[in-house]
């Protein structure tokens, strides 16, 4: 503490541990008088953050039980919901607190859109935390779970020159419902939702989709098993030609690429795609 003059104190304050709420800022002098600011500090606790949901994917039919809704710094009353950009969001029913890292809760799913959804969890402090993309609504009652096809594109550029496309096929005999997430350099991303009839495909302009001169990685999300790739056609340089690729099936912590080479006229790039929050 110092006394910097009769009208300021300098302090510090060890509020580990300490409850949130308004307290009362008392001065006591070496002669015993004191001072009182009736609720003059303000203690915060910390925003509520989210890890994960048990289960993480759901039918739009009805409504799906959340046994762990896994976390820090949950509190009693603290409300759920997920949330999906231009739609309405599902609000969490049967919300129960089951310690600062365990909700439970449960969400009616009925006609809401397919695709991957945000979790986020508000204390009655008014605090918000969540993770992003964390939930992923599926259509039709006919799909079973373990039929939902996810595919990552760590490569795509829109920029001069440059067209990159996907190509979807859907060789189920139910629609495909399914989700296209674009994710961009800033750690923004779009989605972008569509139906594959059964049996049919489709080709998506990625460059007027998310405008030119991105670069663009893409994860893709089905309620059927359907197959995708990404071609891309290219005139750099004085050079055209193209090539295509399958998306890989999960993300991981270790890739090999045996082929590389830098010499004259060569140019190698390694593009990375983080599709989590951390």
């Amino acid at each position: 503490m110092s006394i910097q003059s009769p009208e300021k104190i300098s302090c510090d304050f060890d509020l580990q541990g300490a409850a949130p709420g308004a307290w009362d800022v008392v001065v006591t002098n070496p002669d015993a008088q004191i001072g009182t600011l009736p609720g003059g500090f303000h203690i915060s606790a910390p925003a509520p953050t989210v890890t994960s949901l048990t289960p993480q994917i759901a039918i739009n039919t009805g409504a799906v039980n959340i046994s762990d809704l896994a976390g820090a710094d949950f509190q009693p009353g603290a409300a759920v919901a997920l949330r999906k950009k231009g739609n309405p969001s599902v609000i969490g029913t049967d919300v129960s607190v089951v310690s600062p890292s365990k909700i439970t809760c449960r969400f009616d799913l009925a006609g809401v859109a397919p695709g991957l959804w945000d979790v986020a969890v508000t204390n009655p402090d008014g605090q918000t935390g969540g993770k992003v993309r964390a939930f992923t609504v599926v259509g039709l009652p006919s799909v079973t779970l373990n039929a939902v096809t996810t595919r990552y594109f760590a490569e795509g550029y829109t920029g001069s020159g440059f067209q990159e496309c996907l190509c979807l096929v859907n060789p189920q005999e139910n629609p495909a419902h399914t989700t296209v997430t674009y994710l961009f350099n800033d750690g923004t991303s779009r989605d972008q939702d569509l139906t594959l009839d059964p049996g049919s495909r489709c080709t998506i302009d990625v460059n007027r989709v998310v405008g030119e001169g991105k670069e663009v990685s893409s994860m893709i999300v089905s309620d059927q098993r359907i197959t995708a790739e990404r071609p891309i056609c290219f005139n750099y340089r004085g050079l055209t030609g193209g090539h295509d690729t399958a998306g890989a099936e999960a993300p991981s912590k270790t890739w090999y690429f045996a082929e590389g080479y830098t010499g004259e006229g060569f140019e190698q790039f390694i593009t990375v795609l983080n599709p989590g929050d951390s």
